[in-house]
């Protein structure tokens, strides 16, 4: 789910962003559109766990209204899955709150 929620960002993503297992399933790819799947809901297209992404040389660019990314992401929390950048500022602020 990680490199999925990585995916779901506005701009040029770097490779260097993705695990080494995506980020060469990336690289194996011509340049120009492809899909991403969430890992485990390849045929569940009720869910919509789709991304559209476009390739270039090093790096790629999800093509999925703002809108839609907030849903996605909205979804994977309801899926249970919690980013890391999400778990650090949470055990940030309960270290701050028992210091305080």
């Amino acid at each position: 789910m990680d490199d999925f929620y990585a995916c779901i960002k506005d701009g040029f993503l770097n490779l260097n962003t993705f695990s080494d297992s995506f980020k060469k399933s990336i690289e194996e790819l011509e340049p120009g559109s492809f899909v991403v799947a969430l890992k485990g809901y390849e045929k569940d297209v009720a869910k919509k766990m789709y991304l559209s992404m476009w390739r270039r040389p090093n790096c790629v660019n999800c093509f999925v209204a703002k809108v839609e990314m907030e849903g996605l992401i909205s979804k994977m929390r309801a899926l249970g899955y919690v980013a890391k950048v999400q778990e650090t500022e949470v055990k940030d602020e309960g270290a701050a709150a028992s210091t305080a």
